[in-house]
């Protein structure tokens, strides 16, 4: 009913038989960590480094935006100013507060509030976030966020019919200060009646 099974020894040759006991040495494993550790290194200092230039990056956006809205302010009291039929740089007498473009170092914002400044550090110059999520550049009644951009924008005449506008947007990160200018002449080109 059963079967006796008989196994066959196989012989193998020496050399499989006796294989030595050999693992790795202390100096290889030194090594190996070594070179991954340097290799980690690398890929955690340049996932850091994409983080910071993306944040100089956004904040960059940020200040450019800032020029726009500023250059485009002045624009807008120009354009108030032929509308009303006023001259172009000086508006009319009757609301001088928020219709001139006279040489000077200005802050504007969009409640088109035009307060004279000294330079890029006069606290005049700081800009806040109010509850509606605008920049503007006195804290505004109720709840305000400070923000780290500081904006000025200085005017010069070139000539009777053409002034620059130049927008300065300043920001500090750490011990780095960051700048953004823009500049553009405004023309009067409609025609003096």
């Amino acid at each position: 009913m059963f079967k006796k099974i008989v196994y066959k020894k196989i012989k193998l040759p020496i050399a499989i038989c006796q294989l030595p006991n050999k693992g790795f040495t202390i100096m290889e494993m030194v090594v190996v960590i070594f070179i991954i550790s340097f290799g980690l290194l690398g890929v955690v200092s340049l996932v850091t480094q994409n983080v910071q230039v993306g944040y100089i990056n956004k904040n960059m956006i940020i200040a450019s935006q800032l020029c726009q809205e500023e250059l485009e302010l002045v624009r807008n009291i120009r354009d108030n100013n032929w509308l009303g039929d006023d001259n172009w740089k000086t508006g009319s007498t009757t609301n001088v507060n928020t219709n001139w473009i006279q040489d000077g170092i200005y802050s504007i914002d969009y409640t088109g509030t035009i307060v004279n400044t000294t330079d890029i550090n006069d606290v005049l110059a700081k800009l806040y976030i109010d509850n509606n999520g605008f920049y503007r550049h006195m804290a505004a009644p109720g709840a305000a966020t400070t923000t780290a951009f500081s904006r000025t924008l200085e005017i010069k005449s070139e000539t009777i019919a053409s002034t620059t506008a130049e927008c300065l947007v300043q920001w500090k990160v750490g011990s780095n200060v960051y700048k953004f200018n823009a500049q553009t002449v405004f023309y009067n080109w409609r025609p003096i009646p």
